[in-house]
């Protein structure tokens, strides 16, 4: 179908606004050569444009050519708005599919399908030339980074218009391209491509003008401000909070209720140079609603201005004023914050307790839950690795593109820049926490999950959390349609938890990503998450023990340092004393917890006694000083042996046994019958020949040519494997007569077929 100069003219100037491209059909004679160009392609392509045709119009499946050309005939008389172009090229077959109403040529390629899966730069240029407004500001939005793959040809460069987990629905406001280093053309999927090629990648989004008239389809963000202290940026928070309080029932039931020991009182005047501290019983509004922040302290070399703190010979100074000139960059702007959104009081840790009187510290550190929990807003500084950074700042500036306007007669601004990446809010996954450094923090961890509404002002922008919704300025997260993020399941499953078992399940869901955040301080380990722990408690769990639950014993022994933690080239004990060897506490690792493995294996040992002695009275789920614990089990003796060669200490460790003893019952029934009866009887030590087991310690050692011994805990589900078991490796203390572990460990079962059950206590 021919079309005159004054035709396409007028069609070039439609597309620029969404509007009924050139309508142009495949002759029979090239959709004949079409088809014997590659046969092998033809039908999943075919198909794929059949689907599309039939989501948007119900056209019924066609896949031959006689259909074909019947179909794309009767739409051209139909709709005078139809284009059909097939066209077989040497990478790979493309379908440009257009309808009146819509850039169906950004939509046909963003749907198809071949050897390399997705469309290239070359193709949106092509389609770009022939008039299309859309994907010529697609094209000149990706020249823009075009030094990021000098070099590679175009139509070696792949474009994706859409992530895979976003129901399609024209949103073409971000753009993936990528391509090979050495220029050739991409074969896999474009995610599973990555786990075994190295790609250049960059993602771009698309902003419009708020008064652009443009398909919102296309361009369907509003760009966010530069400084994130804008009137606009401060509104949308009040939005957020308001919605929240009218709409969700966001919120932890606690027992108590009330306001803080101590908070920062705010003056209404912007302009006030001075605040102070108030008590909270003296505070005649009882239901005065107030913020708190959740902020980064830093390391002290990193620190520009030292950290306000209160201690016992300020606490009267402060309770009259304090000088905000003496605050942090990120105290100050959050002052202002709390006073743009109407509250008076904010709740700042360092301010808030006496940092220097411990019994203060702990009392405080106990009512964290609640704290966070009763917090009108928790004010997140995540972007900052110490109080210099501040709230606000200047976000990256987007680059801008022209685009002709001929409904207005003037040109309007379209906006391009780097995506934003919101994968640390958006993950189930919280092994990627660390990803922010407040995010890495373990008392920012407890914050964050606590507070019924946080508030993120992060590098790009501002996101708001709250138990039942996530938002973000740019609108992104809204599209991906997030099923739940870790702390809305988290918040949603502390009120459905009914049985002990799914209270350890969410308690160790908290305490595995956990472990791998990092502390200035060790010994605060166990205080930053007593909060949560409080929530956790019940009767059934009966005592919490350093971070584990009585109700668990023996079986909750079973942790395992699975890596380093963030940061850390391998795991350690920390100098100062954290917890007992048997807690997960005692050690800086990523540890994963025993529930993951068969709930059905036998458990062959018992805890008798258990005894810990809390630092503070004020928090008995906070730190220890000393704990000990007296297990009963089958075990026996091993010989410990490491590679000697290399100069570092590894984790790495063989253990084979050294000798086992027999005068037990009840290791008869817990790993079958001895060996040799007449020995047993008589108690002898009876000696095995068995290849050596490998085992990985807790942390580096130097164990070679070491004693220790192995105490059986559980045996494994005879359908999984009859033949093993899982224990404990322990090493005496030297000069006491107590162990401490050194590791996890599967043994054989056989190895305890003559062991004797005997007690230790551990520490």
């Amino acid at each position: 179908m021919a079309t005159s100069s004054s035709d396409t003219s007028a069609t070039k100037s439609t597309y620029m606004h969404g509007l009924a491209p050139r309508v142009e059909l495949m002759t029979a004679d090239e959709w004949k050569s079409f088809r014997k160009r590659d046969t092998r392609l033809l039908p999943r392509n075919s198909e794929t444009l059949s689907r599309y045709l039939d989501r948007v119009k119900g056209w019924k499946y066609f896949n031959d050519s006689s259909r074909f050309e019947e179909a794309a005939s009767w739409t051209a008389k139909r709709a005078s708005k139809a284009l059909f172009r097939g066209r077989d090229i040497r990478d790979g077959l493309r379908y440009r599919i257009a309808f009146g109403g819509l850039c169906s040529c950004t939509d046909g390629l963003a749907h198809r399908q071949g050897p390399t899966f997705w469309p290239t730069l070359f193709d949106f240029q092509r389609t770009a030339t022939a008039g299309c407004g859309r994907c010529w500001f697609i094209v000149q939005s990706i020249a823009l980074f075009q030094t990021r793959f000098t070099g590679v040809d175009p139509g070696r460069i792949q474009v994706h218009l859409r992530e895979p987990r976003i129901a399609f629905d024209g949103d073409f406001s971000r753009i993936r391209v990528r391509w090979l280093p050495d220029g050739s053309i991409p074969t896999l999927e474009p995610y599973a491509a990555q786990l075994v090629q190295e790609y250049g990648i960059i993602d771009l989004e698309l902003y419009a003008d708020d008064g652009y008239k443009v398909d919102r389809r296309l361009f369907c963000r509003a760009l966010p401000p530069i400084r994130s202290d804008d009137d606009a940026c401060v509104n949308k928070i009040k939005r957020w909070i308001d919605e929240c309080v009218r709409e969700h029932g966001c919120g932890l039931a606690m027992t108590e209720t009330g306001l803080p020991t101590r908070l920062v009182e705010v003056s209404s005047d912007d302009h006030a140079e001075s605040i102070r501290l108030a008590i909270g019983s003296e505070i005649t509004d009882k239901a005065a609603q107030f913020a708190a922040l959740s902020h980064c302290w830093g390391d002290k070399r990193d620190r520009v201005k030292a950290v306000p703190k209160t201690k016992i010979d300020t606490l009267q100074q402060h309770l009259e004023k304090i000088d905000i000139k003496e605050l942090t960059p990120t105290f100050r702007d959050t002052i202002t914050l709390v006073r743009r959104l109407g509250l008076k009081y904010v709740w700042i840790d360092s301010l808030c307790i006496v940092q220097d009187d411990p019994a203060d510290f702990a009392r405080e550190a106990a009512r964290m839950a609640l704290i966070y929990s009763q917090a009108h807003v928790v004010i997140a500084a995540t972007r900052g690795s110490t109080g210099d950074a501040g709230l606000f700042h200047n976000r990256r500036a987007a680059q801008k593109l022209t685009m002709p306007d001929t409904h207005r007669h003037k040109g309007s601004y379209l906006h391009v820049t780097e995506a934003i990446s919101h994968e640390a809010f958006l993950t189930n996954d919280p092994y990627r926490f660390n990803s922010t450094p407040l995010f890495e923090r373990a008392w920012c961890f407890q914050e964050r999950l606590l507070g019924k509404r946080v508030v993120h002002f992060s590098e790009d922008e501002i996101i708001f959390e709250c138990g039942e919704n996530l938002d973000c300025e740019c609108r992104y997260i809204q599209l991906r349609r997030s099923s739940g993020t870790f702390k809305t399941k988290t918040l949603k499953s502390l009120s459905r938890v009914v049985t002990p078992t799914s209270r350890i399940e969410l308690w160790y869901s908290v305490v595995e990503p956990y472990s791998a955040c990092a502390l200035h301080d060790e010994r605060d380990r166990l205080p930053a998450l007593s909060g949560f722990a409080g929530l956790v408690a019940s009767t059934e769990l009966d005592e919490y023990c350093a971070g584990l639950w009585r109700h668990e014993f023996p079986s909750g022994l079973l942790w395992r340092a699975v890596r380093a933690a963030p940061g850390e080239s391998e795991t350690y004990r920390p100098q100062k004393y954290c917890g007992p060897s048997w807690s997960w506490i005692a050690v800086r690792a990523r540890i994963e917890a025993h529930i993951s493995w068969h709930f059905a294996n036998e458990v062959v040992a018992e805890v008798l006694d258990v005894q810990t002695i809390p630092t503070s009275v004020e928090d008995r789920l906070g730190a220890v000083d000393a704990a000990f614990l007296i297990l009963a089990g089958p075990a026996v003796h091993i010989n410990l042996q490491q590679d000697s060669s290399g100069h570092q200490q590894t984790r790495d460790c063989l253990m084979s046994l050294a000798h086992t003893f027999t005068n037990s019952d009840a290791n008869q029934e817990a790993f079958g019958e001895n060996e040799d009866p007449e020995r047993s009887q008589r108690g002898e030590p009876q000696s095995h020949s068995t290849e050596s087991q490998p085992f990985q310690l807790d942390v580096p050692s130097a164990v070679d040519g070491q004693q220790a011994i192995c105490i059986a805990i559980e045996r494994w589900h005879p359908r999984i494997n009859s033949g093993q078991g899982t224990c404990l490796v322990l090493q005496a203390v030297p000069g006491e007569a107590t162990y401490s572990r050194l590791g996890l460990s599967f043994c054989p079962a056989s190895w305890f077929a003559a062991a004797l059950r005997i007690e230790v206590k551990i520490v």
